[in-house]
C-alpha cells in the first residue's frame, strides 16, 4: 500500500522509514516535501532522501516481505544472539539504507532471494513430514508399530526418495544452480503426499482407550481373578435365593398346620 500525500511536510514511518515491511504487506509513504535530511551523515555531509519518490525503499521492503531478504546492513551475531547493524554494506548497489541512492540489486541480493525461495519450498515439505511422523508419538507408538509390512516397504521407499531429493537440492544450491534446486525442492511435495496418505491409512487401525496410568498389561492371573469373583457372586446369589425360598416354604407349611 502506497500513500501519496500532497502534504508539503515530511512524514516518515517510525520516524526513519519511507516504507516498512510486514509479513503479508508493505506500507509506504510519499509526500511533496522534496529532499529532506535524515539523522545520518557521511564525511560531515548530511544525508538526504527524496520524500516524493519511495520506489527504492518499496523495493527493499518487497524483498523482505516476498523473498525474506534481510537488509544488507543487518547481520546476525551468534555471540550476542541478536542482529547487528553495519552500514558499510549498504553504501553501494542496494535498495537498503540511507547511504545509497541506487535501486539496483547486486548479485548477493539476487542469490539470497532465489536461495530463500528454495528454502521456503523445502521447509514446507520438511514441516509436513515432521507433523506426519509425530502423529503417533502422543499414543506411544512408533511408525513401525502401526504400518503393515507392505505399507512399511512403501514408506521406506518414499522416505529414501525424499532424502535423495533433499540431498540433490543441497548439492545444486552449493553450485548456485537455483532452478534445478527449486525443481527438486518442489518435487518433494509428491513424496510427502504419498507418505502422508500411507500414514493416515495406517492410522485408521489405531484407537485410543481410557485406562489408569499404573495399569499393567492384561495377564492370565487377572483373568482368573475376574472369573472367580464372578463365580463367587453367582454362588452367593444362589445361596441367598435358596434361603429365601426355604423360609417361604416353611411359613406356608405352618399356616396349613
Amino acid at each position: 500500500f502506497v500513500w501519496d500525500l500532497k502534504d508539503p511536510a515530511l512524514v516518515l514511518l517510525d520516524r526513519f522509514h519511507q516504507a516498512v515491511s510486514f509479513p503479508e504487506m508493505v506500507i509506504a509513504l510519499q509526500t511533496k516535501s522534496g529532499a529532506a535530511t535524515v539523522d545520518y551523515s557521511c564525511s560531515d555531509d548530511m544525508v538526504t532522501l527524496d520524500a516524493a519518490d519511495a520506489s527504492r525503499p518499496i523495493l527493499g521492503a518487497l524483498l523482505q516481505t516476498g523473498w525474506g531478504v534481510a537488509p544488507t546492513h543487518e547481520h546476525f551475531s551468534g555471540k550476542k544472539q541478536t542482529s547487528e547493524v553495519n552500514y558499510l554494506w549498504s553504501a553501494a548497489n542496494t535498495p537498503f539504507g540511507p547511504f545509497s541512492s541506487s535501486a539496483k540489486l547486486n548479485f548477493a541480493l539476487i542469490d539470497a532471494a532465489r536461495r530463500n525461495l528454495v528454502f521456503s519450498a523445502l521447509n514446507a515439505s520438511i514441516a509436513q513430514v515432521s507433523d506426519v511422523l509425530e502423529q503417533f508419538s502422543r499414543f506411544g507408538k512408533h511408525m513401525e508399530d502401526v504400518l503393515l509390512p507392505a505399507e512399511h516397504v512403501h514408506f521406506v521407499r518414499r522416505w529414501n526418495v525424499l532424502k535423495f531429493k533433499i540431498r540433490r537440492t543441497s548439492t545444486y544450491l552449493s553450485l548456485l544452480n537455483f532452478n534445478t534446486a527449486l525443481f527438486y525442492a518442489r518435487s518433494t511435495r509428491h513424496d510427502v503426499r504419498a507418505i502422508r496418505n500411507t500414514v493416515l491409512k495406517a492410522g485408521q487401525f489405531v484407537h485410543s482407550y481410557v485406562g489408569c496410568v499404573h495399569d499393567e498389561k492384561p495377564s492370565i492371573l487377572h483373568f482368573l481373578v475376574y472369573v472367580f469373583s464372578g463365580l463367587a457372586l453367582l454362588i452367593m446369589a444362589y445361596v441367598l435365593l435358596h434361603n429365601l425360598l426355604q423360609q417361604r416354604r416353611s411359613t406356608n407349611f405352618k399356616k396349613k398346620m
